[in-house]
């Protein structure tokens, strides 16, 4: 469930694993590797497996293992894609349900956002131990349990909210949502440990994942938009739960077996470089940066996904319909806009430009969504859209184009490719469940004490601040890297330039790329 629930986890990208350089040196082999490296999709950190079933049946290099000929036979359709949309239809389903408890129990947005956090909470305290889970008990028993517990949560979601009474289903409320975060994050960890043994993949790679998990977001929307209008959850809770229950013992059934890949969570391949590499990776300012750039953009994106919903229902008196097709609206631009931009850092694009454009078209998206209307711009079904859009456009390019400089700035590091994607997955994943944590918590209680109008004010400050962070470490790559460029990227230069240190380099000849 990395890098999305809902646009929140939403959570990334799959990183490409085998350096097959046909008789290169060790830095070229990297170079060519990273060349091909995917971006982080807006609102996954984890990413995917589609491409053609052609490549698949590109000949094997004369070099490469038996086990690693193994991993790359591995069929694109055999991947755990099925389980993605999974958590996604859930969790925006359940917006919609927050939504109709405003009113048929007189939740408020605070309560909401608790619900939610604690959902977050649930994923951010299961990370560290995910891995040793999924090593301990496999891939296949992560994913069915993970989907199961999820399933049979909404089940009795539904036989709650028809027979408990509000401070029961309260309770059970934040009991069921953080059992789901816990469960659907072993899954999600589980698919991304299968995906890391596909082979490498072209720019779009990615999309594999992000759309099933877009394309889950949209489906749980028009569910919760439909059970709105009918005013009747409680069936749509336990149909939900009994088709997920269902899926957990289908997916399983088509994902590869746990010998057949290299599953990557052992202790002396990857987990202790990963916190070696991490406690020094965090010490570098354009690690720190991106952190911060990805931990404020979930952080809005929690805010529009929790709060917009009564807003249009309330202020633009939309209909349900109406709100679901504003929710499709901002996922379907983040997947355009994810691919475009994806591809354009691929190609060469500098990722600070993007990074800059994409926290402006944020600020300018809260700004129509919200206090457009204390500048003398009326309230309309046009206006909203515009928001809506502009926020989606810039959420994608804005963490798209941070894990394209993380990449660039890690990609030097001695440590093998699998390494590097676990650095990269795990400075992502934190920020992202952080921010989207208290994006949860902050902004439900600021609805409640405040008009929505300034609270989408006050959510445009984390965003300049993020803009201020970024454009102070331009200036301090500028000054103390003696860069080349810093908006060109030539075929032999891997990254925009070097930052070191009063008392050295921190890594071994580190090069750091400006947000």
């Amino acid at each position: 469930m990395l890098f999305a629930q809902g646009g929140e986890f939403g959570h990334g990208a799959l990183f490409e694993l085998r350096n097959h350089s046909e008789g290169k040196g060790p830095l070229a082999e990297n170079t060519a590797c990273w060349r091909r490296l995917q971006t982080l999709v807006p609102f996954v950190c984890v990413a995917s497996q589609l491409s053609s079933l052609e490549e698949t049946k590109n000949k094997t290099p004369a070099h490469q293992s038996k086990r690693d000929q193994q991993v790359r036979h591995i069929v694109p359709g055999e991947g755990p894609v099925e389980d993605v949309p999974c958590d996604a239809v859930c969790r925006s389903f359940y917006t919609f349900a927050c939504t109709a408890q405003l009113e048929a129990r007189g939740w408020s947005q605070s309560t909401c956002g608790l619900i939610f956090g604690i959902n977050e909470l649930g994923i951010l305290v299961v990370l560290p131990l995910s891995v040793f889970s999924i090593q301990k008990f496999g891939s296949r028993l992560a994913v069915h349990y993970g989907v199961f517990v999820v399933g049979v949560s909404f089940m009795l979601l539904g036989f709650a909210d028809n027979y408990a009474g509000d401070g029961a289903f309260m309770f059970l409320s934040f009991m069921f949502r953080l059992a789901a975060g816990v469960c659907s994050t072993l899954a999600y960890m589980a698919s991304f440990t299968l995906l890391l043994a596909l082979p490498p993949r072209r720019s779009t790679y990615y999309l594999s994942f992000l759309v099933p998990h877009a394309f889950g977001l949209i489906c749980g929307s028009l569910l919760g938009a439909s059970a709105q209008e009918a005013a009747r959850f409680e069936i749509s809770y336990i149909a939900l739960g009994f088709a997920m229950i269902c899926v957990s013992y289908v997916v399983p059934c088509n994902l590869p077996l746990d010998a057949e890949v290299d599953l990557l969570v052992s202790n002396h391949e990857i987990l202790t470089p990963v916190q070696t590499i991490l406690t020094r990776s965090f010490r570098l300012h354009t690690v720190r940066t991106g952190s911060i750039i990805v931990a404020v953009g979930s952080m809005c994106l929690s805010y529009i996904n929790n709060t917009i919903g009564p807003f249009l229902l309330s202020e633009l008196k939309f209909n349900p319909m109406e709100v679901w097709a504003t929710f499709a609206l901002l996922y379907c631009t983040a997947i355009v806009t994810a691919c475009v931009v994806g591809s354009l850092c691929d190609r060469g694009a500098p990722p600070v430009l993007f990074t800059a454009t994409g926290l402006i078209c944020m600020l300018t998206g809260l700004f129509f969504i919200g206090p457009a209307d204390s500048f003398e711009i009326p309230l309309s079904w046009s206006v909203g859209v515009m928001g809506v859009i502009a926020f989606g456009l810039g959420f994608a390019t804005s963490f798209v184009s941070v894990f394209a400089s993380l990449n660039q700035t890690l990609q030097t590091e001695r440590e093998s490719t699998n390494t590097i994607c676990g650095v990269v997955t795990a400075v992502l994943v934190v920020s992202h469940v952080t921010g989207s944590l208290l994006g949860d918590v902050t902004f439900g209680f600021l609805a409640d004490l405040v008009r929505f109008s300034n609270s989408a004010i006050l959510a445009m400050f984390p965003i300049l601040f993020a803009l201020a962070v970024m454009t102070l470490q331009v200036c301090y790559a500028s000054s103390e890297s003696n860069l080349i460029t810093l908006f060109d990227e030539t075929k032999d230069a891997v990254s925009y330039g070097s930052i070191e240190g009063s008392t050295g380099p921190l890594l071994p000849e580190k090069e750091s790329v400006p947000f």
